[in-house]
Parts: C-alpha cells; sequence; structure tokens
C-alpha cells in the first residue's frame, strides 16, 4: 500500500476511531498498553478536573481520542483521603451504594479488568457534569481497608 493510501484510510478511519496507524505506545508506566501516546497523566488529569490525593499509590491510566476523548483512571488511597479528593475535583454528587456501578466506570472496568465486583462496599457517583465533562467515580474499600477509585470521564 502506499503511503498516499495509507494516509487516505488513517484520514478516513480517524472519524471514527481516531487515526493510530503512527501513533507510539505511552512512555509512562502506569499508562494502560492502549492509552493514547502523547497525553500524559497529568495532562489528563488537567482536562478532566481531576486532583489525584498525593498519597495516591498504584496509579493506573488510559487516555483515548477517538470520536469522543476518555480517561480511566485508578489508583488506590487512604479512606480518609476520599472525600478531600472528591471536593479538590469538584465531584459535586454524594457516593451512594447500589447494586449497578456508574455506566461509564462499568464500562471502562471490563476494557481494564478492573473487577470492581471483588471489593467490599462500592459506592458511585454517577453522571458527574465538569464543564463539558462527564465523570463517573466508583470508590470501594480493600481488604487492606484502603480504597480503590476507580474513575472514568468522556468528553
Amino acid at each position: 500500500m502506499s503511503v498516499v493510501a495509507l494516509l487516505a484510510l488513517c484520514a478516513a478511519g480517524s472519524v471514527l476511531v481516531g487515526c493510530s496507524v503512527w501513533e507510539e505506545s505511552n512512555p509512562d508506566p502506569r499508562a494502560y498498553s492502549d492509552s493514547a501516546g502523547h497525553v500524559t497523566l497529568d495532562k489528563a488529569l488537567r482536562d478532566n478536573g481531576i486532583t489525584l490525593p498525593e498519597d495516591a499509590r498504584e496509579v493506573r491510566f488510559g487516555s483515548y481520542i477517538g470520536q469522543d476523548e476518555s480517561f480511566d483512571l485508578t489508583f488506590n488511597t487512604d479512606c480518609g483521603s476520599v472525600p478531600r479528593f472528591l471536593q479538590e475535583s469538584s465531584l459535586k454528587g454524594g457516593l451512594k451504594r447500589s447494586t449497578l456501578l456508574p455506566s461509564l466506570v462499568e464500562v471502562a472496568g471490563t476494557s481494564h479488568g478492573w473487577n470492581i465486583a471483588t471489593y467490599r462496599e462500592p459506592r458511585g457517583i454517577e453522571d458527574d457534569r465538569w464543564n463539558s465533562v462527564l465523570r463517573s467515580v466508583v470508590v470501594a474499600t480493600d481488604v487492606d481497608g484502603t480504597c480503590k477509585l476507580f474513575l472514568s470521564a468522556l468528553r
């Protein structure tokens, strides 16, 4: 296939799924392997109005650019840090217990193998808006008593 034909194919396909023919993998070891290579964690956090707690650990993220932009994030933190995280990230809805997970988080969890159902006491915020960004978060208690957060955003 000629370079011109490849570029034309890429341009046509980018409307649906984004052009990734020459997309390099993200160099950050915390990024999922399919994350956009040019989007840093700091940029993704800023773009989605998220402030990571200082004690965040086991951070994993993915940033995906296609017809829409999405951002998936998971990390562990002390449970006492969760209210401040929610406030600093302008997540306005209260955490609610539910048998159903917030849909954005459920879809992201499936693709990243988050296995949220294995955690105790999951509580979530569904469809919280920050400017043009739609965000959902689930907070669950890990076996060691810390909190595991799962967040997904779409803009």
